[in-house]
């Protein structure tokens, strides 16, 4: 007896079901179960002995459901296809043969992955520990002392020590000279126990200046601080409360120290031997020398038009602020552009101090081109 039915009845009884679960025969029904099974589900088994497996439950790949298999057949049968269905909007056998052909699922990626990721950190740890890094929990590259989880570590080795820890994931097991970004760390770290800033902050500083520095070829101060909110508009807005030339100048040194200031950019600043000047010479019979070009009137030296990317302002910026008028002063002084607004904004915070208005003073500060900015200060009348 099969389910209160007679052996002969096994058809009939199969068809049943069929009609029973929405399909138009039995052909139909095996191939939309076959495509569920074949990419769709995850089953459990149990082993029974002798190469026989019991079914316990699926597992569906898109969502993560599981579906107990232990009950009676027809309605096993009946919870799948409803699952795939009414979840999935999967009605024919040609809708999960399209879904098969797909072949990754988000809940296949999350609960695999989990797993395949917990792995790889538990790989990371053991490699770090074994190049003898990890004392414990200290970390003997730079001395911090790290949680007792694996993503922290990881995370800490790879934003701290990144280069070297990348080499180390890669097996390579070559010992090398440091690469910038390491000698970036180094320095950053020199730079934040120097003047207490976050290493974050003198990391990004480290990184703009050196830009700056390599790009622009100055190594002037006042320079380096007016390309900063054109370099990197976000790390500005965290100088906040910082000596902004205090801050440049240790970047300045850290870099050097570590040879990541390009030569030419050292020699460009360096003072040239005077060089005797030689007498114009005459005018050849017959040339008439080349006059000059005319002024417009636009030049900054002269009082011309002060617009916002001259002096790296912003189209909100009060063009009848102290700042912003400042900001102009110094562009007609230097005449060329520049991101005066932040040279600017450090000018009058120095003021605000009370820092003495003196070339002498400016100097011993480091300012390095000093007469311009006495003459901006004092066109506003703020010296």
């Amino acid at each position: 007896m099969l389910a209160g039915m007679a052996p002969g009845d096994v058809d009939g009884y199969f068809s049943r079901i069929v009609r029973g679960l929405g399909f138009g025969g039995v052909v139909e029904a095996s191939r939309y179960l076959g495509l569920v099974v074949q990419g769709l589900v995850e089953l459990n088994y149990a082993n029974r002995g002798r190469g026989y497996h019991d079914v316990l439950s699926v597992r569906c790949r898109m969502y993560g459901r599981v579906i107990d298999a232990t009950g009676p057949l027809p309605g096993v049968l009946f919870n799948i296809v409803r699952h795939f269905r009414v979840e999935h909007g999967l009605a024919r056998p040609e809708d999960v043969e399209a879904k098969v052909a797909e072949g990754v699922f988000d809940y296949d990626v999350i609960a695999g992955g989990k797993e395949y990721f917990d792995a790889l950190m538990d790989e990371y740890v053991a490699r770090v520990r074994e190049a003898g890094w990890l004392d414990g929990l200290r970390c003997k590259l730079c001395g911090g002392v790290l949680k007792d989880n694996r993503y922290y570590i990881v995370l800490h080795f790879m934003a701290w020590h990144r280069e070297k820890f990348l080499e180390l994931g890669r097996g390579s097991g070559v010992v090398r000279q440091p690469g910038t970004v390491e000698l970036f760390e180094e320095a950053a770290r020199e730079v934040a126990q120097r003047l207490g800033v976050d290493y974050e902050v003198a990391f990004g500083a480290v990184e703009t200046v050196h830009s700056i520095v390599n790009i622009e070829g100055v190594l002037d101060v006042d320079e380096i601080a007016m390309h900063l909110g054109w370099y990197d508009p976000e790390l500005t807005l965290k100088l906040s409360g910082i000596n902004v030339r205090q801050l440049i100048l240790a970047v300045k040194e850290a870099l050097d120290a570590r040879g990541l200031i390009d030569v030419r950019v050292k020699a460009k600043a360096e003072p040239k031997p005077e060089t005797q000047v030689k007498p114009e010479s005459k005018p050849k019979d017959n040339i008439e020398p080349k006059p000059e070009p005319k002024d417009n009137g636009n030049h900054p030296s002269e009082g011309g038009e002060c617009r916002p990317e001259d002096i790296g302002a912003k189209p909100s910026d009060d063009p009848s602020s102290v700042l912003y008028q400042l900001a102009c002063e110094l562009y007609r002084e230097f005449g060329k552009r520049g991101d005066y607004m932040a040279l600017a904004r450090v000018l009058l915070s120095e003021l605000k101090k009370g820092t003495e208005c003196s070339e002498k003073t400016l100097g011993k500060l480091g300012y390095g081109n000093v007469k311009p900015i006495i003459k901006a200060l004092r066109k506003l009348k703020l010296c």
